[in-house]
């Protein structure tokens, strides 16, 4: 009976293990999908600090630039914007785990629209919805970034990332600066100073 008795323990114990292992494993691959889909995110943030943003028609120069059309996530017929990467746009392999180069590599994919709430995509007076390719009716610029990422055992996770408008800070001669954002601008010169910044004769820091 004791024999008996202690098989059983074993058993319960065996079978609470393996399901505590599996759990472990399952949280380890989600985080794998994270980091990717966190990379794809980081990714899309150089692609966009390399392109050219306009005060007055925002990200419209971007949704538009041949360049980046494959980087834009497929339309659903401009009433909305789509957040599924195109088919011209595959997963790219982040990283091999472990040395084995058999084993399954962990992928991202990332695409990038005008945000929804844009005024473009209601549709214009006598026209019908752009809010794809112009950005230029929204005050706020903002831009989405749509990022999956893909780890073991079909783990996968989807960030959303979105982005205002870029502060842009301009060197006025030696003594001076000037600063555009999205709702305000500022400027100074030597003696002048606000939070994060001081002018001083030759030289400014931020």
């Amino acid at each position: 009976m004791l024999i008996v008795v202690m098989v059983g323990v074993s058993a319960g114990i065996l079978a609470t293990m393996q399901q505590e292992l599996q759990v472990a494993g399952q949280d380890r691959e989600q985080v794998i999908a994270l980091y990717a889909a966190e990379h794809g995110v980081a990714m899309a943030q150089a692609a966009l600090a390399a392109q050219t943003f306009d005060t007055t028609t925002g990200w419209t120069s971007v949704l538009t630039l041949a360049a980046m059309t494959d980087q834009m996530c497929q339309p659903v017929g401009g009433t909305k914007p789509g957040v599924l990467p195109k088919n011209t746009n595959p997963r790219q392999g982040l990283q091999v785990l472990p040395a084995d180069a058999t084993q399954f590599v962990s992928q991202y994919v990332w695409c990038i629209h005008n945000n929804q709430e844009d005024p473009a995509y209601l549709a214009p007076t006598g026209g019908t919805p752009n809010g794809d390719t112009t950005d230029a009716q929204d005050t706020k610029h903002i831009i989405v970034i749509e990022s999956y990422g893909y780890g073991p055992n079909s783990a996968a996770t989807h960030l959303t990332v979105s982005l205002g408008a870029p502060t842009l800070v301009t060197r006025l001669g030696s003594n001076a600066y000037a600063q555009e954002g999205a709702n305000a601008a500022h400027s100074g010169a030597v003696g002048q100073s606000e939070q994060g910044v001081t002018v001083s004769g030759g030289s400014t820091s931020f």
